[in-house]
C-alpha cells in the first residue's frame, strides 16, 4: 500500500492509497487474477463502511488499483495500542464498530449483477487486519482479495484442498470444503468480537492444525471468561454468531448489525463517545503520518519542479531548433540566417572597438541564450567579445537584445551567448602571426 496524491486543476489535490502486488507475486497468474477479482468487487459496492476503489490501471507492467485513503488504523491495531496502555475497548465501543463493519460486509453480500440477479459475494477473509478505522469512529471494511462471487467462472474458483483466509477465522463449512455464504462472515466475524472483548480467539490452537481441528470439531465455541464485565446480552450475541451450524448462527449481517446496535444502545457509549474514544487512542500515530505525508509532499514538489524546469528548457530549445530548422529548409530563411550572422560579428566587432576605447556600452556573455548546456565553454575574460556562429549541429541564433531590471530602457544591455571553441580551432584562432581570413575564421 502507498499514499499517493491525485492533482487536478485550480489547486485541487486529494490523498488517495494504491495497492500493488509484491513484485514476488505479480508472476503469479493466480494472485493476479484475486488481485483483478478484488478490483472487479469492490468497485461496484457503494457503501460508507466499504472502502471505495476509484480506479484500476497498470504501469510498467505493475498492475495498481486506486483506492480511498483511510485515515486510521486495522482494528487490531486500534486494540494492540490499547492494550499496550493497559486498557480494553469497552464493549459498547466494540459493538458500535462491529456493526457498521456488519453493515457494509452486508452490502457485498447484496450485491447484485448489471441485470439484477444476486452476485453471491463472500468476504472470507473478515479479520481485525480487515477492518479499518479511523479517529472519528468511522469503519471500512477492505480486502476483497478472496472474495468469491457466484458468477466467477470455475477456473477462478478455490482450488480443491485449498483454504483461503486466515486459519483462525475460518468457519467449518470452509474447513469440510461445503457450500458456503454469506454465514461464514458472521462466523468470522464473531470471532473478531470474541477477541476484542477477551484478548484471546475461541479456537486458538498451538498450531494452525490444532486450531483446524477445534473449528472442525462439534464442540461449540468456548464461552467468554465469567469473571469479564460483560453484558448478557452480548455474550448472547457472541455464542449465536460462533455457533458451529449455521443455520444457528444470525441469518444474515444485517441481523447481527441489527443485534450489535440495539445492544450499544443500552451503553454509555454512543457515537461521540466512541470517537473520542478512538482518537485518544489513535491520535498519536494518525498526528505522526500527518507529518510524515506533509514532508513526503514538500519531497514531491521539489522533485517535481525540477523535472518541469528540464521540461521547459528542453521544450524551449527543441522549439527554437524546430524553428531554425524549418527555416533553414527556406532559401529566404537561409539567407536571413546568414545575414543575421554577420550582423553578429559586425556588432561584436564594433562592440570590441568600442570597449577598447572605454565605451559605456556593457557587453555580457550569457551561457544561457540558446547554447546547448552540454557544449558551453568556460567563460571568456569580460573585455573579450569576438564574433559569434551558431554550432554546426544546431545552428541557432545566438543573439538576443534584453533590458536588464536595473537599467534605463533606452540603454539595454546586449546578452551575446560565449563562442564555443574546440581545442583545435582554439589553436587556429587569429592572432597577430596568424591574421584572419575572414570574419568567422577560426570559430567553431
Amino acid at each position: 500500500m502507498w499514499a499517493a496524491r491525485l492533482r487536478g486543476t485550480h489547486g485541487f489535490s486529494k490523498i488517495v492509497a494504491l495497492k500493488t502486488m509484491l513484485p514476488a507475486l505479480s508472476a503469479d497468474p493466480r494472485f493476479e487474477a484475486m488481485f483483478l477479482g478484488e478490483a472487479q468487487i469492490a468497485a461496484r459496492i457503494k457503501h460508507p463502511n466499504v472502502c471505495e476503489v476509484f480506479d484500476l490501471g497498470e504501469q510498467g507492467g505493475l498492475v495498481y488499483l486506486v483506492m480511498d485513503a483511510v485515515d486510521g488504523e486495522p482494528l487490531s491495531e486500534l486494540d494492540a495500542l490499547a492494550r499496550r496502555l493497559g486498557r480494553t475497548i469497552p464493549s459498547g465501543v466494540v459493538a458500535r464498530l462491529l456493526a457498521q463493519a456488519a453493515r457494509g460486509l452486508h452490502a457485498a453480500h447484496v450485491l447484485q449483477t448489471e441485470g439484477g440477479e444476486p452476485c453471491g459475494v463472500v468476504h472470507r477473509d473478515v479479520s481485525p487486519q480487515n477492518i479499518l478505522v479511523t479517529c472519528d469512529g468511522l469503519v471500512k471494511v477492505v480486502d476483497f482479495g478472496v472474495a468469491r462471487p457466484a458468477e466467477r467462472t470455475t477456473e477462478t474458483r478455490t482450488a480443491s484442498g485449498v483454504i483461503k483466509g486466515k486459519v483462525a477465522y475460518l468457519a467449518p463449512e470452509q474447513i469440510d470444503g461445503g457450500p458456503i455464504d454469506g454465514r461464514v462472515d458472521v462466523f468470522a466475524l464473531g470471532v473478531v468480537l470474541h477477541e476484542l472483548l477477551c484478548g484471546a480467539r475461541p479456537f486458538d490452537g498451538e498450531t494452525d492444525l490444532a486450531t483446524i481441528l477445534a473449528i472442525a470439531s462439534n464442540e461449540p465455541a468456548a464461552p467468554l471468561p465469567e469473571d469479564l464485565a460483560i453484558p448478557p446480552a452480548l455474550r448472547t450475541i457472541v455464542a449465536r454468531a460462533l455457533a458451529k451450524d449455521p443455520n444457528g448462527r444470525h441469518v444474515s449481517m444485517r441481523e447481527l448489525a441489527a443485534a450489535l446496535e440495539a445492544f450499544a444502545a443500552t451503553t454509555e457509549h454512543g457515537e461521540d463517545e466512541t470517537a473520542a474514544f478512538v482518537r485518544e487512542i489513535l491520535g498519536p500515530r494518525r498526528a505522526e503520518r500527518r507529518k510524515e505525508l506533509r514532508e513526503s509532499a514538500r519531497v514531491a514538489d521539489a522533485r517535481s519542479s525540477e523535472r518541469l524546469a528540464v521540461a521547459d528548457n528542453a521544450v524551449t530549445l527543441r522549439d527554437v531548433q524546430q524553428a531554425v530548422t524549418a527555416a533553414e529548409k527556406r532559401p529566404l530563411g537561409r539567407i536571413a540566417l546568414g545575414l543575421m550572422m554577420i550582423a553578429a560579428a559586425v556588432v561584436a566587432v564594433v562592440l570590441g572597438q568600442r570597449t577598447s576605447r572605454g565605451a559605456s556600452h556593457q557587453v555580457t556573455a550569457d551561457p544561457a541564450v540558446s547554447v546547448p548546456a552540454a557544449r558551453a565553454a568556460p567563460a571568456l575574460p569580460p573585455a573579450t567579445v569576438g564574433p559569434v556562429i551558431a554550432p554546426a549541429a544546431s545552428a541557432l541564433p545566438l543573439v538576443s537584445v534584453v533590458a536588464p531590471s536595473a537599467a534605463p530602457a533606452t540603454s539595454p544591455t546586449l546578452r551575446i551567448a560565449r563562442p564555443v571553441m574546440t581545442p583545435s580551432a582554439a589553436s587556429a584562432a587569429p592572432s597577430a602571426n596568424h591574421p584572419k581570413k575572414g570574419p568567422l575564421d577560426g570559430w567553431d
